[in-house]
């Protein structure tokens, strides 16, 4: 099974309004791009790696950006806090406003998104938006063939489901081995997909 997965959408007040994006493939990009202009103010929800590559990209463009997470420090899912502290480090010298440990209410706007209110009541500006808060793995045929499903289909370390002759690969498994020896470790992984469209929004 290689089902792969889709982007996690937020379900929020004005989240259809024009301007609100997500980034996952190259078409995502074409959309994104003629948003993506020097001076725009750009608003970035979820701090992981997808977040923090657009915001070091829009910053070097000339936007004035901010990067707002639920977590109370950057790369919470996917790195140590040491990693953190350095990625936070390297974006806010570069311009990049930080706000943890704060959530969003709704983007606001009438056809297009102006602003969005965060959970603490306060309103950034906003030209637009793009939401980066992980994937949903696609899961539907593990589940209905009867296979265990924890965040994506669990696997062993040679990627064999709980059916010795049922393999999965790829962003639809969850490799619980995997996350118990990388416990307290470093680790950097990414789709190679969505890494390829933030390159693609540097070149113009």
């Amino acid at each position: 099974i290689a089902t792969g997965s889709r982007v996690r959408k937020v379900s929020l007040p004005g989240a259809q309004l024009a301007g609100v994006h997500y980034l996952r493939n190259i078409e995502d990009v074409d959309r994104i791009r003629d948003d993506f202009r020097p001076g725009a103010k750009l608003v970035i929800v979820g701090a992981g790696y997808i977040g923090l590559e657009v915001a070091a990209v829009a910053v070097m463009r000339g936007l004035d950006v901010t990067v707002v997470e639920l977590a109370d420090r950057v790369m919470a899912r996917g790195g140590a806090p040491l990693i953190s502290d350095f990625f936070t480090r390297v974006h806010q010298q570069a311009g990049v406003k930080i706000r943890c440990n704060t959530g969003i209410q709704s983007f606001n706007g009438v056809s297009r998104v102006q602003s969005v209110i965060l959970s603490d009541g306060s309103e950034i500006p906003a030209d637009l938006v793009i939401v980066g808060i992980g994937i949903l793995p696609n899961v539907e045929i593990a589940e209905a063939a009867g296979l265990p499903c924890d965040n994506g289909i669990v696997v062993d370390e040679y990627c064999r489901t709980s059916d010795a002759d049922i393999l999965a690969i790829g962003d639809c498994t969850n490799h619980r081995q995997a996350r118990a020896l990388c416990a307290g470790s470093v680790v950097l992984v990414r789709p190679v997909r969505s890494q390829a469209a933030v390159r693609r929004l540097v070149r113009r």
